[in-house]
């Protein structure tokens, strides 16, 4: 494919095979054209290679402090990730270098629409249409103008019962997906990441709503699912999300409250999902962020399974004292696998920890008690006393009900295996 052509297709927003890429990144070396670089840096904000585009672009600046281009190819990487303050410095660099070039000034104009600057927006897209009346982006973004002003004045002064409807619409999706939220005041508080939080304000959503032409459900399930790509607190790029990722176990009761999160079907009827490596706290991976990264729900799975087998959990003798578990100093029959991450029950699926209880407990039947996500005990299906301590537990409300046996490698229901062998 010749370099013109690779050019069109990065502009056109495609994505690039390995060769294509390998012949731009030559082409810049050789510097065969002043504006190739800005289209290699977009060719990796095209992948969602954002941290990757801004280390070459920042590295670019460093030789060409004054391209114009590159500025621009900055602030769009940080607009592709709607970090608008991050891209505003390099757009107010570009028009210190060129005051009338106009994609600079497109560029601003999205920025003011997302602050409610409509009055600034506004005369900036009169003044380039002005200059260009066939300029096709420009004109498109006036319409966007004239919709998002005309929303945000005629939603000036919702209902009350039409707010409150609309409060708790958000409320009960972004709880389903199990996102740390707050609200103060009028706005909506995401924890995006470990230590920030991201906020959104009630009034602005509600007026997006009604200028979007979704239903109520339609909105708020959307909305919710990009606030739970946001709140993954990973950086963008496939790599960064395959790094992190690991695998957990949960039952059909998690289904509606998991909705939108990434799932797999698992053995004994329940199911895998797939969450960010936080101790701090759980952050279940969205199908929308698979989409945007181009990752594949198998990539996703052997990532998982991979990362949770560099983190093995011990296998500990438990007692049991009036109610009370706690780690034992002798054998007692019944153990704890004891990551205490919650990733242990996804752990019991594992071929290295299924050795490891085979050391430990021998072969045979093991029962498995899932009650608890922090913890998973183990027994001997044979030891009439450990069984016992079992059926006595009961699960916790975030727990998976129920008394699970292996065979062989295999996890089902005790009732499960007790109908197949009287089959058998």
């Amino acid at each position: 494919m010749s370099l013109d052509a690779i050019r069109q297709k990065v502009w056109s927003g495609e994505v690039l095979s390995f060769a294509e890429i390998v012949k731009l990144q030559s082409a810049v070396l050789k510097k065969e054209s002043p504006e190739l670089g800005a289209t290699l840096v977009q060719a990796l904000v095209n992948e969602d290679a954002i941290e990757p585009a801004l280390i070459l672009v920042n590295k670019m600046l460093e030789e060409e402090p004054r391209n114009v281009q590159l500025h621009i190819a900055k602030a769009r990487a940080y607009l592709s990730v709607e970090k608008w303050s991050e891209a505003e410095p390099a757009l107010l660099k570009a028009l210190e270098i060129n005051p009338a070039d106009p994609e600079v000034h497109k560029a601003m104009v999205l920025i003011q629409m997302r602050r409610g600057e409509f009055t600034r927006a506004k005369a900036t897209i009169e003044r380039l249409l002005k200059e260009d009346p066939l300029d096709s982006e420009a004109q498109q973004l006036s319409l966007e103008l004239d919709r998002t002003e005309g929303a945000s004045l005629s939603t000036a002064v919702p209902t009350p019962t039409e707010a409150e409807t609309f409060r708790q619409a958000i409320i009960d999706a972004c709880t389903r997906r199990s996102l740390p939220w707050i609200i103060a005041a009028d706005d909506l508080l995401i924890r995006s990441g470990r230590a920030t939080m991201a906020r959104l304000s009630m009034a602005t959503l509600l007026s997006e709503f009604r200028t979007s032409g979704r239903s109520l459900d339609l909105y708020v399930e959307s909305l919710a699912s990009e606030l739970s790509e946001r709140s993954l607190g990973v950086r963008a790029g496939r790599l960064h999300l395959l790094s992190r990722v690991m695998p957990v176990l949960r039952d059909d009761a998690f289904l509606e409250k998991g909705r939108g999160a990434v799932r797999r079907e698992g053995p004994a009827g329940l199911w895998l999902f797939y969450v960010i490596n936080d101790p701090a706290f759980i952050r279940y991976v969205p199908e929308r962020a698979l989409e945007r990264s181009r990752i594949s729900l198998d990539e996703l799975d052997v990532a998982a399974w991979k990362n949770l087998k560099l983190q093995p959990a011990p296998l500990k003798p438990i007692e049991l004292i009036k109610g009370a578990l706690r780690i034992a100093q002798r054998h007692t029959g019944l153990w704890g696998l004891t990551g205490n991450d919650g990733h242990d029950a996804a752990r019991v699926l594992s071929m290295e920890t299924r050795e490891l209880i085979s050391e430990m407990l021998g072969d045979g039947p093991i029962r498995v008690y899932l009650g608890l996500r922090e913890l998973v005990l183990l027994c001997r299906a044979d030891n009439a006393e450990a069984t016992a301590h079992l059926a006595q537990l009961g699960a916790a409300d975030d727990g998976i009900a129920g008394i699970f046996e292996m065979r062989d490698g295999v996890l089902k229901p005790v009732s499960a295996w007790a109908s197949d062998d009287v089959t058998a």
